[in-house]
């Protein structure tokens, strides 16, 4: 899809990186919606709400700490 020229913005990348988190075997699948987080913060995409909550309840529950070093500043807006 991101190959085929279709624009991505949040919804696109919540709803990937949010199927990746729920699929049944999670081995591996975290880490693809990590890779999927880090593509939209270098895009310069900012998290919304439902990154966040992608993040904490499908990820961070789960035991998984998102790998986002150097894209703090992304979430935390002072940079």
């Amino acid at each position: 899809m991101f190959n085929m020229g279709v624009k991505s913005n949040h919804v696109t990348y919540n709803t990937l990186m949010h199927g990746y988190c729920t699929e049944g075997n999670l081995q591996g699948k975290l880490e693809v919606a990590n890779d999927l987080l880090n593509k939209m913060l270098e895009k310069g995409l900012v998290p919304n709400h439902t990154t966040n909550d992608i993040i904490r309840v499908e990820m961070m529950e789960k035991g998984f700490i998102p790998n986002i070093e150097g894209h703090l500043c992304s979430f935390s807006g002072m940079c």
